[in-house]
């Protein structure tokens, strides 16, 4: 049984970072709450262009599901605070830190800290002046720790939310607050598992400068002052994670993942993906995406269309032209190893390569789709298992890397070798996750699984609520109580 307010006109007011890793779950918490309360406003504030990639993943079904019956509904507003580019010495539009270099997301970070003031303009013009009362809560994302001592100087309840997983985040929240470091030799004072290899993340990606642990640092202290906790993940799908985040934070701590927030693509795009792969054999392909902030090197790129050429197995790959080149410009032949797309793509058309952005959703969703060669960001990572797609792990930064560890222990991940992935490596995995008769088999029907654990979540039926909704259910009751 969802919570119902008394009385109407209570709002909750969601602060995201620019990023659409985080954006989608803000946008999928957001839709959680307004069904299951009533006579809630639930605003999610942030810049311009970010309100528009939200309004393009509003059109999914899940969105437009009645909510709890009686009056008044509850309703979602997406509200653009003033935002100009030129004003932190960013390009224009980029007020996003998808596909931007580390020079651009700097300078991003330290923008986003100065949204405290137009959201605080907005809370006391159009919320408390207005409806005579504060926000019920601030749900502010774990970046945005300045969000926690504005809802404390308006009598609001801070929340925050991560937008990663339990587990990543556990590493997250027990190791920025040491940065930066110039060692990380030692393992002192450590209390997560995977914190070493974590730290060696760090130490050895090039790409964590002091500036940016230092933003880290700041804004982690600042969410660590909140009355609460959100995660973007499943009580059943992590109770480890979710165990030891409780016994750290010792305040609630809500999972309230869901899934459903993908950006609308051109149809003409869409429709060549799939009508290729309704021409391929039952979980034959391998899926190859690596995020939106991930750029591989020239040689990566070429170890990477090698080891799929010699593997012999059928692939999408959403394809970006290489690191140090512009990301938005055309993609040439000569970035892949010779005679590749004539071959692999052309002649055998074993292949196919998607510029840019890809229908993922549909891809993975797709019969033909059984493997995810992916960098293993957490939207990705749900988004697979979701779909009971078994997954190549890559990756990266940060909490992919916990995320890796955490998937090859369930049984639904192999991991590409640390240091430089080589062709070996790429035809090694592959093959492994694609083979149904040996261990991508046993991975197949463990990711399947675990993607009923997930479809569950959200799903009421019955005497059955998912714990997603249970876990709304905790935190409206919550709200209301602080109302009260």
């Amino acid at each position: 049984m969802s919570m119902k307010s008394k009385t109407s006109s209570k709002h909750v007011l969601l602060l995201p970072f620019m990023a659409q890793g985080h954006l989608k779950p803000f946008l999928q918490l957001a839709h959680l709450i307004r069904r299951r309360s009533r006579g809630l406003t639930i605003t999610i504030l942030t810049t311009p262009l970010n309100v528009q990639l939200l309004e393009r993943m509003s059109g999914n079904p899940e969105f437009t599901e009645p909510g709890q019956t009686g009056s008044p509904p509850s309703v979602v507003r997406l509200v653009a605070l003033p935002f100009r580019c030129s004003e932190y010495g960013l390009p224009d539009e980029a007020e996003n830190a998808d596909m931007k270099p580390l020079a651009v997301i700097m300078k991003l970070l330290g923008a986003s800290t100065a949204l405290e003031a137009p959201v605080r303009r907005f809370v006391d013009e159009e919320i408390v002046r207005k409806e005579g009362r504060p926000p019920l809560s601030i749900i502010s994302d774990v970046f945005l720790g300045w969000g926690v001592e504005l809802a404390y100087s308006f009598a609001s309840l801070p929340l925050t939310f991560s937008t990663a997983g339990a587990y990543g985040s556990a590493v997250y929240l027990s190791t920025w607050g040491d940065l930066p470091r110039q060692s990380f030799a030692k393992e002192e004072g450590v209390a997560f598992p995977e914190t070493r290899r974590f730290l060696m993340s760090l130490d050895t990606a090039g790409s964590y400068t002091n500036e940016w642990s230092e933003f880290i640092h700041s804004q982690l202290s600042k969410s660590m002052k909140s009355a609460g906790w959100l995660f973007n993940t499943f009580e059943e799908l992590e109770p480890l994670g979710l165990s030891v985040l409780r016994s750290h934070i010792k305040h609630p701590v809500w999972a309230v993942a869901s899934l459903g927030a993908n950006e609308t693509q051109p149809d003409e795009k869409k429709n060549t993906v799939l009508t290729w792969l309704d021409l391929q054999p039952q979980g034959s392909v391998v899926y190859i995406c690596l995020g939106s902030q991930v750029a591989l090197t020239h040689p990566q790129m070429m170890e990477l269309a090698t080891g799929l050429e010699e593997s012999g197995k059928r692939f999408v790959w959403v394809i970006r032209p290489p690191l140090g080149f512009d990301i938005e410009g055309e993609f040439k032949s000569e970035w892949l190893p010779n005679g590749f797309q004539e071959t692999v793509i052309g002649t055998e058309k074993r292949g196919l390569l998607v510029h840019k952005w890809g229908p993922q959703w549909e891809i993975l969703s797709h019969k033909s789709t059984g493997a995810f060669l992916s960098h293993c960001g957490w939207n990705s990572v749900l988004e697979s298992l979701s779909r009971g797609v078994p997954m190549i792990g890559w990756p990266f930064r940060t909490e992919q890397v916990c995320s890796v560890k955490m998937l090859e222990e369930m049984g639904v991940a192999v991991e590409l070798l640390e240091g430089s992935v080589t062709k070996e490596d790429v035809k090694r995995a592959v093959n492994v996750v694609l083979d149904t008769q040996g261990k991508g088999g046993e991975m197949k029907r463990k990711a399947n699984e675990v993607g009923r654990i997930i479809q569950l979540a959200t799903a009421e039926d019955g005497d059955h609520t998912g714990c997603s909704l249970k876990a709304i259910d905790g935190l409206l009751h919550t709200l209301f109580q602080q109302a009260n």
